[in-house]
């Protein structure tokens, strides 16, 4: 198997094992939430998602603040 997605698989699984307070940094949220980290800084320059920069540089993500944005996008249309 290509080392690059065993690296990939070995986060995800990290990912979904960590616990459900611990903080994720911006490359972590994006693989947690499937998105690209470009996306992330759009959420975070127009206030739609919680997060926090502790030194006023580098960003991160609480995840149970992560799935709380996931499920607040309710659609009825199912």
């Amino acid at each position: 198997m290509n080392k690059n997605i065993e690296n990939q698989l070995k986060e995800i699984k990290e990912l979904l094992t960590t616990s459900k307070d611990e903080p994720l940094t911006i490359e972590k949220a994006s693989l947690y939430l499937n998105c690209k980290k470009s996306y992330l800084y759009y959420l975070i320059f127009n206030g739609k998602i919680k997060h926090y920069k502790p030194n006023g540089k580098k960003v991160y993500f609480m995840k149970s603040d992560l799935n709380k944005w996931v499920l607040s996008k309710y659609n009825k249309e199912i």
